[in-house]
């Protein structure tokens, strides 16, 4: 046995998952080694939410986690910016009452059953509007509101 098995990680001797720690390269050993200590220096609570994460992750199919493993893959490929702008999104996502999830969903469930000309002018549109001063904005609001008045 070499001197460095004796620092291997309980965890990675009773896992399944792992079933010949010797066939592993040296490099490889020290690589899990450093991953179990990074766990280990974790608050409980994080450890906690990985170990579930884990169970979860085991109880789907071998297709969903094909899928998983992409969509991950995909993230780590981002820019440094672009992960933080959709880990930004996500955490505004979560921080929205359901009913307005529905409801975003809903419209964007609609905004892909349109036309794809249909579709372009909205966009066309939405970035109009984003461009438009504020007080702009207010203006057109103000009308609709007393059009939706006098009818």
């Amino acid at each position: 046995m070499e001197a460095r098995d004796k620092e291997m990680p309980v965890a990675v001797k009773d896992n399944k998952v792992i079933e010949d720690w010797q066939s592993f390269s040296p490099e490889k050993k020290k690589e899990l080694i450093e991953r179990f200590k990074k766990f280990k220096a974790l608050p409980d609570e994080e450890r906690h939410r990985i170990k579930n994460n884990l169970h979860r992750y085991k109880e789907f199919s071998p297709g969903q986690r094909k899928k998983i493993k992409e969509n991950f893959n995909k993230i780590r490929s981002l820019k440094p910016e672009e992960r933080r702008r959709l880990h930004e999104n996500y955490r505004k996502w979560q921080a929205l009452a359901s009913e307005e999830k529905k409801e975003i969903l809903n419209n964007y469930a609609r905004f892909k059953q349109m036309p794809a000309q249909e579709r372009k002018r909205l966009l066309e549109n939405k970035d109009k509007w984003q461009a438009m001063p504020s007080q702009e904005k207010e203006r057109l609001k103000d009308g609709r509101s007393a059009k939706g008045r006098n009818k």
